[in-house]
């Protein structure tokens, strides 16, 4: 069961976004244990790769930069010195911040992504790059497009919205062939 709707939340994103259900494919298996890992949960770190893939990056950028900003968002103890320092320039504290991935991962990393997009424009791509390095490209343009994340993460918050996707596109496309 939880196969066939993990498909289905693949298959409503790729209708409802950009992001092609090959690169959703492609993003999942690269980094889809690790979202969980990092409090995510799979229809969660789909809907950051599909909001990546849209804004224009490759599924295996947009998997480096997920597993990047995982692991700054819940270094706690073991950030290092710099990553310190973006915590404080946002108002947060990397232990906190851990804890908090554990209970609410996607509220705390909207929080995050908000706080940074608040930052004066000169200081934003500072504090990005502290925070989720300079491999994690797919990360910038959504500080710019929160809501379409936020949308995004919408399209997969209630599975009743999207089981039964993959059978419904296929029986409208059997129709379609003689």
């Amino acid at each position: 069961r939880q196969l066939f709707l993990y498909a289905d939340a693949i298959n409503h994103l790729s209708d409802r976004t950009a992001a092609s259900a090959p690169d959703m494919v492609d993003f999942s298996r690269r980094v889809a244990a690790q979202g969980e890992f990092f409090g995510f949960s799979a229809k969660d770190t789909l809907a950051f790769g599909a909001a990546m893939i849209s804004a224009g990056a490759q599924s295996d950028v947009a998997s480096t930069s997920l597993r990047n900003m995982g692991r700054a968002l819940v270094a706690g103890k073991s950030a290092r010195k710099s990553l310190m320092g973006a915590y404080q320039a946002i108002g947060l504290s990397e232990i906190k911040t851990a804890q908090r991935m554990q209970i609410d991962a996607v509220g705390t990393t909207l929080d995050v992504m908000d706080r940074i997009s608040k930052l004066p424009d000169w200081e934003q791509a500072s504090v990005m790059s502290e925070f989720f390095g300079d491999e994690a490209r797919a990360l910038a343009p959504l500080l710019s497009q929160i809501d379409t994340l936020r949308a995004t993460l919408g399209y997969v918050a209630d599975d009743t919205a999207y089981a039964g996707s993959v059978s419904r596109e296929f029986e409208s496309r059997s129709k379609t062939t003689a």
